[in-house]
């Protein structure tokens, strides 16, 4: 609650359907620290793009067509040239000098309430890693024909409270208009992607409107966080098992990299390992170059770049199989089982399985977005090569440089 007496919060406390009220937090949810200050050039197809094998993944016919990635974080320059035709408020793409921000953008933070904005790149730089692709020289996302939608949860600072958080999780089950009304959860994402967390992890206060997102069929994308190479430093929601927690890859390795050393490790202290090892997998989170507003370019690092690779994956997966969109827990067994584990690797040491993985440090390594769709094309009936319909599927799991 956001005003009101403590006889108020006393009754509502004491209605049988209330579980608990908690306290309206104000956090800093993004880091500032990990963003090198230099203008990135065109490369095409963005290496880390490369590193994943996402263009073998698109030249299956998986590009994330007709899939909604919503991205919650500190807004969108939704004009960007890489950004602009895949913003689903855009009518008449790629022009888009027509648009309808009705449930396609809502500012839970107050900042700008009736056009899409951000003053703080976050949010454009990580939906231009899901989506961004300018038609041109900037291919810069993972899904290119997927399509994004934003709700603001970060001040331009980076901050946000417990309040705008859940109205945001509101906002992704039935999006609303820009007055409030007329929520409909036929316009509802196919995933949600968090790619900031409360510091210091166990913040359990979210995991009931997270449970709803999921048993809607909307996947819940969350950053392991920056606090690494400690154990136990996830941040929330990223240590809840609900989620798909993403950690950092550094790609300056040949494939499947090294976890980046600021990628935050579990366990998790709401949902101790064994069973649950967090993170779920690893994704390129050093050195990427992606979208900030005013049709800039620049290359930062962090899990919240990770965290978008997945977003975008699954909308690769879900575009190649339409029987499996809806399916959280499939989708994420198919990505955790077509990640290559890091051998030999053991981190910080963190407690699991460091052959095969899972463990607290990779997960159960780094993702490859070909053998993903390509799992995700078989859980349809697809049927490849000799060695797909043997199970051997050592020939589409080899290295990428």
């Amino acid at each position: 609650m956001r005003s009101g007496s403590r006889e108020l919060l006393d009754e509502i406390a004491a209605r049988p359907e209330v579980d608990r009220v908690t306290a309206n937090h104000d956090l800093r949810a993004v880091d500032f620290d990990s963003r090198p200050d230099r203008r990135g050039e065109a490369r095409e197809v963005e290496p880390n793009l490369l590193f994943v094998g996402a263009p073998a993944a698109w030249a299956l016919g998986a590009t994330g067509t007709g899939i909604v990635v919503a991205v919650n974080d500190t807004g969108l320059d939704e004009d960007h040239p890489a950004i602009a035709s895949h913003y689903r408020g855009c009518l008449d793409p790629p022009s888009c000098t027509v648009k309808d921000h009705d449930h396609s953008w809502w500012d839970a933070t107050g900042t700008s309430p009736l056009d899409p904005s951000d003053a703080n790149g976050h949010g454009t730089f990580c939906t231009g890693v899901a989506v961004g692709d300018d038609g041109g020289d900037n291919q810069i996302g993972m899904a290119p024909g997927a399509t994004t939608i934003h709700c603001k949860v970060l001040t331009d600072g980076g901050a946000t409270t417990d309040a705008a958080v859940f109205e945001c999780f509101q906002w992704n089950l039935a999006p609303w208009d820009l007055a409030g009304g007329n929520p409909d959860p036929a316009l509802a994402p196919d995933l949600v992607t968090l790619p900031w967390g409360y510091g210091g992890g166990g913040h359990a206060q979210f995991r009931d409107a997270i449970q709803a997102l999921e048993a809607a069929g909307i996947v819940v994308v969350a950053g392991a966080g920056g606090d690494g190479p400690g154990c136990g430093t996830l941040r929330s929601p990223g240590d809840y098992r609900e989620v798909l927690t993403v950690g950092a890859a550094d790609r300056g390795v040949p494939y499947p990299g090294t976890i980046a050393s600021f990628s935050s490790r579990g366990p998790s202290d709401l949902d101790p390992s064994p069973p649950y090892d967090v993170p779920d997998v690893l994704a390129p989170g050093t050195d990427i170059r992606s979208s900030l507003p005013g049709g800039a370019y620049q290359i930062w690092s962090g899990t919240a770049a990770a965290t978008a690779h997945v977003s975008g994956l699954v909308a690769l997966m879900w575009s190649a199989c339409p029987a499996l969109r809806g399916d959280v827990g499939l989708t994420g067994e198919l990505i955790a089982q077509s990640a290559t584990p890091l051998v030999g690797q053991p981190g910080s040491g963190c407690g699991g399985d460091y052959v095969d993985g899972p463990n607290n440090d990779w997960g159960h390594g780094t993702i490859q977005a070909e053998n993903a769709v390509r799992l995700a094309l078989l859980s349809c009936g697809a049927v490849f090569a000799d060695d797909f319909e043997t199970g051997n599927t050592s020939a589409w799991s080899t290295a990428i440089p």
